[in-house]
């Protein structure tokens, strides 16, 4: 794939080695920045991608209310020596005439895609993009969202992508 971001990943690997990415909707908190960590203990290079993705709400309010922080994920980021951040705008993950989704409904069912209703084709659809973009690479997800983990193994093992999946150490949120 000729995209920007293609380009530079693999300007990226040519130059520093191999590419760690770590998709998020932004709003960095200590759970995502332990991901960044367990990124750069495993690559020479890592990157970071911010999308609020509109096809992992089914409800609006969610969606509105979500935090857009892009400035201080910025500024944390670089704290921790992130090579790229990479944030796309809805125009660009769904073009007019997008039409194309990925799903993963069988692991999804019993987990919390029961109740959030194309979550984890939203996921799905927007990290396999990334993926096909930026080639072979590491995704790190947290261990601690079971589902996370489980619809991820399922999607990597069915589209056999050249990718290796680890899990980040475990990260527990305080609960409010």
């Amino acid at each position: 794939m000729n995209t920007p971001l293609a380009r530079t990943v693999e300007e990226l690997r040519k130059t520093i080695g191999r590419v760690a990415i770590v998709p998020t909707l932004g709003a960095q908190n200590e759970c995502h920045l332990s991901i960044v960590r367990a990124a750069l203990a495993r690559s020479q290079c890592f990157m970071v991608t911010l999308f609020v993705n509109p096809k992992q709400f089914d409800n609006e309010g969610d969606l509105a209310a979500y935090p857009r922080t892009f400035d201080e994920d910025l500024t944390k980021l670089a704290s921790l020596g992130v090579h790229l951040v990479y944030a796309s705008d809805i125009r660009e993950m769904y073009p007019d005439g997008f039409f194309t989704t990925v799903s993963v409904s069988g692991v999804s069912h019993g987990l919390c895609g029961t109740h959030r209703l194309g979550h984890f084709d939203g996921v799905v659809t927007v990290v396999t993009k990334l993926f096909l973009q930026t080639g072979r690479i590491l995704r790190f997800s947290e261990k601690r969202i079971f589902s996370s983990c489980r619809w991820c193994a399922a999607w990597y093992a069915t589209l056999i992508f050249r990718s290796r999946l680890p899990a980040a150490p475990l990260c527990v949120r305080p609960t409010p």
